[in-house]
């Protein structure tokens, strides 16, 4: 499935833990990373939600720089911590950087 036609399937995907892992099938094995930050370049923060927790259920690690861009626009923030537990590199300091620059 082409990068755009993805983004607008998590578009349609609630935000359950069944219909996230069924979407998390269709996933390539990596750059979900490029995914969620396209689909934030097109101001669509539910589709890269629904992305890095589909990559979090198929093992992915999510990359900081995705996090970075992904996390203020978070509509539930008990979603922080099961996405930064998915996060690559050193969790704690990632979340010391954000604070630090006013992101959180």
């Amino acid at each position: 499935m082409e990068a755009d036609q993805l983004i607008d399937q998590a578009e349609k995907t609630p935000l359950t833990r069944g219909a996230v892992e069924t979407f998390a099938a269709q996933l390539p094995e990596a750059g979900v990373g490029n995914l969620i930050l396209r689909a934030l370049g097109r101001h669509r923060p539910h589709p890269a939600t629904v992305l890095a927790f589909a990559a979090v259920a198929q093992g992915q690690k999510l990359s900081q720089e995705a996090l970075h861009d992904l996390l203020p626009d978070l509509d539930d923030m008990s979603f922080l911590a099961p996405l930064v537990a998915g996060a690559e590199g050193d969790r704690v300091a990632f979340l010391t950087e954000l604070v630090a620059r006013g992101r959180m």
